[in-house]
């Protein structure tokens, strides 16, 4: 019984071990700072939507009425497109030429898809049907979308030489056409069978419509996709789970994460595979716009260097293979939203911190944070490694080291010690923990860069944000990390003894 017990032991410590190696720290990603370029306004606010190589924009503005009416921004000028004969419209997609698709009122009041080139604005159809919205074009003049037909159902659809093809669904009765790339690929969602309700996002490609799947949940939606096939959205996580953006890549959908909050979708992606939307920043936060590039999710207003003028952009919706990005300042209706064109910046790109997020076992009662990406992914599928949830909390450390970084050394501590995960950015601290605790595990001695506080006061610059470290004091040692002094404040009260400098016991400095 002993040997098995401690083959048991053992084997968890090399999985431990063996995790951590394959998800070894990357390096630091350096993304481009942007300049921030008001695409001013129909009336009184402007969303944008889409985005060509050449910086022409197409989206949405509200009048001074608050109807709304389909927009091109092009050579520095915003050209209301006007609607189909009634009230409203709505620009989605556009071509490297300038022509725009994207949905209208008719004079009879309904909404049909249109296409706009050289100041005409030509309706799509269906003729006297029911409603149909277009969504993207390519440089073919292919057009997708979404149509209704009589008996309720919508149909995902593909619009090319004057006819609209019906895309068909995953088995359910509804499909919905997104994006469209230059050999006619299509994303969107459509309904897997006719009961559950559930869509999944899809891909269309030669005659065919793959379901994407989903990362776990019930649902998802396929928005963006690229010349390489590659597609992006949105899913659930599990039943009743928060939306994750994700990258459909090589038969595999990998959860992007988010910025250190629960939620988050992507909506643009560019042939290089950079990808924009928003995400959530902390627990319930406000949506922020984010660029993906080179496997890190970056806040775009941590980006930009001018033209925002005290603005914060709630979210992205497209990226251009030159890099210029479309970002508004909240979601889904312009009235009262500014949208704004990021052009990027030549120079040196910069470097930013990347958030650790902190995760809870509940049936283990421990607490543990990391700042890699492959990491948190892992995590937040729960089908490797179960039982861990976000609490909601997070910091931000670099990946490299900075000027008044030191390296934060990351110990496993086994089974009977605790199951857990020490880290310290102090370099006596890193030192002597394997002397006075021979049976911990060194992972690495760089698990991310961050500063340490004045060690007489506690004190951390004006720019940066004291970490608190709360030990457990159990036999399944375990601490916890924390910016909140209401957590700290909380897990002292539970029994959690505070480990720190100064007065105020802080551990760590993490940069703003």
């Amino acid at each position: 019984m002993k040997e098995k017990v401690v083959m048991t032991i053992l084997r968890r410590i090399m999985i431990a071990v063996l995790t951590f190696m394959l998800l070894a720290t990357p390096a630091a990603w350096a993304v481009s700072n942007y300049i921030a370029i008001s695409l001013g306004t129909v009336g009184v606010g402007t969303r944008a939507v889409s985005i060509n190589t050449g910086g022409q924009v197409a989206g949405e503005g509200s009048l001074d009425s608050g109807v709304y009416h389909a927009f091109l921004f092009s050579g520095g000028a915003m050209r209301d497109l006007g609607t189909l004969g009634g009230a409203y419209s709505s620009g989605q997609g556009i071509d490297e030429a300038g022509r725009v698709v994207g949905y209208a009122d008719t004079s009879a009041g309904v909404l049909h898809a249109f296409y706009y080139s050289d100041g005409t604005m030509q309706d799509l159809g269906p003729s006297g049907g029911p409603r149909s919205f277009g969504n993207g074009i390519n440089d073919s003049g292919q057009i997708v979308g979404a149509a209704s037909t009589d008996d309720s159902s919508t149909y995902a659809f593909l619009y090319s030489d004057g006819a609209m093809q019906d895309l068909g669904t995953l088995g359910g009765q509804n499909s919905y056409g997104t994006g469209i790339n230059a050999i006619g690929q299509v994303t969107g969602w459509a309904n897997v069978d006719i009961n559950s309700g559930d869509v999944h996002a899809f891909l269309h490609s030669d005659g065919t419509m793959k379901d994407l799947g989903t990362l776990g949940g019930q649902n998802s939606y396929g928005y963006g996709i690229n010349a390489s096939g590659q597609v992006t959205g949105e899913s659930s996580t599990r039943s009743g789970g928060e939306a994750r953006a994700f990258l459909y890549s090589d038969g595999t959908m990998q959860d992007l994460g988010t910025l250190g909050g629960a939620s988050s979708s992507a909506r643009g992606i560019n042939g290089s595979g950079e990808i924009v939307g928003w995400a959530t920043a902390g627990w319930g936060g406000r949506p922020r716009a984010f660029v993906y590039s080179g496997g890190m999710m970056y806040d775009l207003n941590s980006l930009v260097v001018s033209g925002l003028n005290g603005a914060t952009l709630a979210e992205a919706t497209g990226i251009n293979d030159r890099g210029q990005i479309v970002a508004n300042t909240c979601q889904y209706a312009p009235m009262g939203c500014t949208a704004f064109r990021l052009d990027p910046v030549s120079g040196p790109p910069v470097v930013l911190p990347l958030p650790v997020v902190e995760f809870y076992n509940v049936s283990l009662n421990h607490y543990f944070m990391t700042s890699l990406p492959s990491e948190i992914a892992l995590l937040d599928a729960g089908t490797q490694i179960k039982g861990w949830t976000r609490t909601g909390h997070a910091f931000k450390a670099h990946t490299t080291a900075q000027a008044g970084t030191l390296p934060a050394c990351r110990y496993y501590i086994p089974p009977g010690y605790g199951d857990s995960h020490f880290f310290s950015a102090a370099p006596d601290e890193c030192a002597i923990t394997l002397v006075k605790f021979p049976w911990l595990f060194k992972e690495t001695d760089a698990a991310f860069y961050i500063a340490l506080p004045n060690t007489t006061t506690g004190a951390c610059k004006s720019n940066e944000t004291p970490v608190y470290r709360l030990w457990n004091g159990r036999m399944d040692s375990n601490h916890r990390y924390t910016t909140s002094t209401v957590v700290k404040s909380s897990m002292i009260a539970q029994g959690y003894i505070a480990e720190g400098y100064g007065p105020d016991q802080v551990d760590m400095c993490a940069p703003q």
